[in-house]
Order: structure tokens, then sequence, then C-alpha cells
């Protein structure tokens, strides 16, 4: 929190120069003001508006600016609540003629960028945002006795469950947290009601796999496990959404699935009621490749697409190596089961599908319409974890 300021340069063909340009960035968080060549071009936002983290930019560069085949780029972003810097689709940053009849013959501005911190400061927020101590509004007891108690014990037929975002830093506690949230206010109640959780949808850069670089993919594991041990289903909505929104607009998808599971959780109609979720695997025939076997099925396991996407695998671990993770060719060999194998001759000895914040090319679903739920066959290990082929760029 505070200010950052981020620097490259841009080479621009040389039909370029004397030609009005547009800049376009992903959103900046919070504002910005930019320059080109050490002048301003633009600005987004002022004093304590919050409203701005999502919103993307679009400048115009003056073509008396435009003087040469190279142009130097600088962005001063100021943001006082939460984390600065540049989110969303690196592939929406890019440099265009302001006349070009398209954006084909963009410059891409994704990659690299010098930064370098003005000045940091605390976070701007009512009240304290520690979740210890004597007025912090996000402790566990103030939350629970400020908003869950005054409703006990009124009528309940059950919850849904949407949160877990800003639990990223915390994943490895996740689990259990969820798991007694759901025990609790059991036990409050006095009756075991269903509790549906959503898997966090995507977000952020698209990335088909992101090794231990990122969080979500441990909360939606969590989230998954908590489910298991409280006998609920969970809806999931990683398929829905949005590279630069943490609250994406697509809803009805998300109350389709959660209803979907309540039907069936809580009232009995038959289907899966949720996506396939991974129950086993076991080596394949041939010795080399894996067999995964799911729950959840409906009537069978499909492919939304040509082929199946989203899966990696690693071929023997090694004490001193870290483990590394291939892009992995999967199929379908039966209504409950999917065949993993790494290309050429290699030996399968762990799987991980659609683990990132944003995979957006996982495609497994089942009969019903519903998305394969994120896992790993290698539970328990984190660290250490590399991968070949995943370009976040």
């Amino acid at each position: 929190n505070g200010v950052v300021w981020f620097r490259r340069q841009a080479a621009i063909p040389a039909e370029w120069v004397g030609r009005e340009l547009v800049v376009e960035f992903c959103p900046i968080d919070k504002q910005d003001i930019t320059y080109i060549n050490g002048e301003e071009i633009g600005h987004t936002g002022r004093g304590l508006d919050d409203s701005l983290w999502n919103q993307p930019r679009r400048y115009t560069v003056p073509a008396r600016l435009v003087t040469g085949t190279t142009l130097t780029l600088a962005v001063r972003n100021y943001s006082f609540k939460y984390d600065a810097g540049f989110h969303g689709n690196p592939s929406s940053m890019r440099l265009f003629p302001a006349d070009a009849a398209d954006k084909s013959t963009a410059v891409a501005l994704q990659g690299q960028w010098r930064y370098a911190v003005e000045f940091k400061t605390e976070k701007v927020t009512m009240g304290s945002n520690s979740i210890h101590g004597l007025g912090a509004p996000n402790r566990p007891t103030a939350l629970f006795d400020n908003m869950i108690a005054p409703l006990i014990p009124g009528a309940l037929r059950g919850v849904i469950y949407y949160q877990g975002e800003s639990d990223e830093r915390n994943s490895a506690n996740y689990h259990r947290l969820m798991r007694d949230l759901v025990s609790d206010w059991r036990f409050r109640w006095g009756y075991d009601f269903p509790f549906i959780q959503v898997l966090l949808a995507g977000y952020g850069p698209e990335c088909q796999f992101a090794g231990d670089r990122e969080n979500w993919p441990y909360i939606r594991e969590a989230q998954l496990a908590a489910a298991a041990d409280t006998g609920n289903l969970v809806a999931s909505a990683i398929d829905v959404g949005d590279v630069n929104d943490i609250h994406p607009l697509d809803k009805v998808t998300v109350g389709s699935r959660l209803a979907a599971a309540a039907l069936v959780q809580t009232y009995g109609r038959p289907g899966p009621g949720t996506g396939p979720i991974f129950r086993e695997a076991t080596a394949g025939c041939d010795g080399r490749s894996m067999r995964l076997r799911f729950d959840h099925i409906g009537g069978g396991l499909c492919v939304k697409g040509e082929k199946l996407a989203g899966f990696y695998a690693a071929g023997e671990f090694s004490h001193f190596e870290p483990v590394l993770f291939q892009e992995a060719e999967a199929r379908i060999v039966a209504p409950d089961t999917v065949e993993v194998r790494l290309p050429g001759r290699g030996c399968v000895s762990a799987v991980r599908y659609a683990w990132s914040d944003n995979p957006s090319a996982a495609n497994l679903y089942n009969q019903d319409g519903f998305p394969a739920a994120p896992f790993r066959t290698d539970r328990g290990v984190r660290g250490g974890v590399a991968e070949a082929g995943c370009d976040t760029k």
C-alpha cells in the first residue's frame, strides 16, 4: 500500500512515428498517472476513491510525443487499501495506432517491467484490520457475537457460503477453520443442516498450472476437505470467473449450481448434485499411466471441447530435485475414469488438475454440466514443485 512506480520501454514500428497512439492497460489498483517519454498522458482516480481497482485503463498518446521508435512508459500507481499493482489479464496491455482498423498489429506491453517504491503507507480501513485485539472487527469472536449469535435459534433450513478469497494466505488452516465453523453452527442450532460452499471462481491471469506460486488451489482443496468431513456438497464456480474482477458477474450459474446441490442433498432429487470429485488414483495397465476415478459423475464424465485439458503430471519423485510437472495427455476411458500419461514414455507418479487461481482451459465435466473440482494426487506435498510450459504472460 502506497505509491509504486512502474517503467518500461516499448519498441514501435517506424511507420508509427508521428502518429497518435493508444495505450491500454489491464486494471491498476487503485489510481494511476501514466506518462510517455516523461509527459503525462492520462490519469484515473483521485483521493481515497476505492472503486477503480478493477477498471482497465485506456489513454491517448499525442502524435507529438511519438518522435522515435522507442517510447518510455511510466506509471505512478497509488493504492491505499490492499495490494497495489497491475491486475487481470496481461494480454490486455498493448499499444497501437489510434487510427488502426484493428488491434492485430498492437505492440504487447506484457512481460517484464521495472518498478520502484516511492513510499509505503498503512491501509485505510474502518478500524483495525487485525483479527486480534479489542476493536478489531474481523476477529472471529466479534464476527460471531455480532452477526451469527443474534440469529440463533431462528429457523434455518441450510446455509450457502461463498467466501475464502481473503484467506488465501491461510490455506494451511482453512480446512480446519471451515470444518469447525460448520460443526459449531450445527451445534448451536441443534441439528445438522446442509452447508454448501462455493469453490472459488477463477480470477487473475489465465494460467493452466501454477505449481506452488498461487494459493487459491489450496483454498479450494480445503473447501472440498471440509465439505467431505461435514457431509456436504459443493458448487464450483471455477469456470465462471473474471480475470479482472474478484466478484464475477455471472451469479446465475453459481445460483443454479447451489440450487442443484441443495435439491439433491436436502430434498433427495436424483442426480449428482455437483461436479466430478476425485476419489482415487491407480496405476494404469501399462505401469506408466495413472487412472483417476471420480464420484458425482451423473450420466458419466465428458469433455467440454475437443480434448481434455488442465491435467499436469509429474514423473518419478527425487529427494534432491523439485518435482517437475508437465502438461499431460488425458482421456476418458470409462464413465468414471480418466487416464493420464506423460508425453513420450515417462512414468506418471502424481497428477494435478486445474491447479492455478484461474485454470481457464480445464474442461472435465459430467453429463449434467457441472465442472470437475480441482485436485492433486500428491496431497500433503507442498514446496519444491516446479512446472514446465506454463506461460502466465
